[in-house]
């Protein structure tokens, strides 16, 4: 992302000061120092075109995490990833926060607090939060946490539960800190709140499939659906498609298709539809039973590919809702 330095200041005359040879102009004290360079975040994946790591923007009168100055705290929304206990009484909670983006907070208390953060720290939990950035920046404080939308549904049927997990998982895993990502909050919250109403596994996998399909275009790594990899050839022309670890689409006759996954022409298009859709359209979207074991079995490779590490949720996810 490239800089922009400041826009240039108005001369005086315009600004209502004192002209150059006014008596009145005096020089001032010296003004502040200017701050030193910001460091770019590292990202959590390999670089690609379609992530930007960007600082969260500062919050009125405060001032740039990391700088070694304390801020006012600030308001946010945010989805609970994971907790993770740090002494006797504190937590480390993840959060993946709209204005924000992902984030670890220190809850002070939070293990044994029955005022501030009692029965409001869940993985799964929308929160409405008041946060605070640490002196060295990569922490920050939970201040104070309401539930916005704590998905019940979820907790009432195990496998809901274990279909959200790779929604939580992916989000911790292949975001970059501090990179603020609506789009993927917005998909977040659209999976959780289908699977958490979901009464068949199908339909629960249908969410999953395209959540996971969604996502690795908002983070840059799209499939190529339209068209082979290699050769161009469009995808209604080709009558034995493959889904290849090289990134979609491929025909049987291409060197791309070394090693790619036979599928039915119906995956493809139902994947395409998945990307098509506006969000407010997703919950409506169901693929055919026969096609979610192709979809999950390629989609769990390739994020794997991406990622470079294994997911364990989502793994155990496809194998619950097979």
């Amino acid at each position: 992302m490239a800089a922009h330095g400041p826009a240039a200041l108005p001369a005086a005359a315009d600004r209502g000061g004192p002209r150059p040879g006014d008596p009145r102009a005096r020089p001032g004290p010296p003004g502040p120092a200017p701050a030193p360079g910001l460091a770019t975040p590292a990202p959590a994946l390999r670089p690609s075109a379609g992530l930007h790591h960007a600082l969260p923007p500062l919050p009125p009168g405060g001032s740039i995490p990391g700088r070694g100055i304390s801020v006012l705290p600030r308001p946010a929304s945010g989805l609970v990833l994971r907790l993770r206990p740090l002494g006797e009484s504190d937590l480390l909670v993840d959060l993946f926060s709209k204005e924000v983006g992902r984030l670890t907070a220190l809850a002070k208390g939070g293990k044994r607090s029955k005022q501030r953060f009692f029965g409001v720290l869940l993985a799964g939990h929308l929160l409405q939060m008041s946060l605070a950035p640490s002196k060295s920046g990569d922490l920050w404080r939970l201040e104070t946490a309401a539930v916005l939308e704590p998905h019940l549904g979820l907790r009432q049927d195990f496998r809901r539960l274990l279909a959200a997990g790779p929604v939580l998982e992916l989000l911790l895993r292949a975001t970059a800190p501090q990179d603020p990502q609506p789009g993927a909050l917005e998909l977040a919250l659209i999976t959780l709140g289908r699977m958490q109403r979901a009464k068949e596994a199908a339909e629960m996998a249908s969410a999953l499939v395209i959540f996971l399909v969604r996502l690795l275009k908002l983070l840059g790594y799209g499939l190529n659906l339209e068209a082979c990899l290699a050769c161009g050839r469009p995808a209604a022309e080709i009558e034995e498609p493959r889904l290849s670890l090289a990134g979609g689409l491929a025909c049987p006759a291409c060197p791309e298709a070394q090693g790619a996954r036979p599928v039915l022409p119906g995956l493809i298009k139902s994947l395409a539809a998945a990307l098509a859709l506006e969000p407010g359209s997703l919950a409506r979207l169901r693929l055919a039973p026969a096609l979610l074991p192709e979809a999950l079995a390629f989609l769990a490779a390739f994020w794997q590919e991406i990622t470079g590490h294994d997911l364990p949720s989502l793994s155990l996810a496809i194998k619950t809702l097979s």
